[in-house]
């Protein structure tokens, strides 16, 4: 298995101005390494927006395996 960190996050103001951040590092190899890089990510996103004056609230974040949520879409 492999996991890639995804965050989801709105505009404060106006909660149809999302972005989804997917993470270009990973993919990591267990989940707890991947949650390791959320925190790192969020505190990232924390200090950019905080410099650019922009509220941003994080909606969902997570870590998921792209191999399994493909086995999950296709019928056998």
């Amino acid at each position: 298995m492999s996991f890639t960190a995804v965050i989801i996050a709105c505009h404060v103001a106006s909660a149809d101005m999302c972005m989804q951040i997917t993470d270009s590092r990973g993919p990591y190899d267990t989940a707890e390494r991947c949650e390791v890089r959320i925190e790192e990510m969020i505190r990232d996103l924390i200090n950019v927006w905080t410099v650019h004056q922009t509220p941003m609230l994080f909606k969902w974040t997570g870590c998921f395996d792209p191999t399994e949520q493909y086995k999950k879409g296709t019928s056998t």
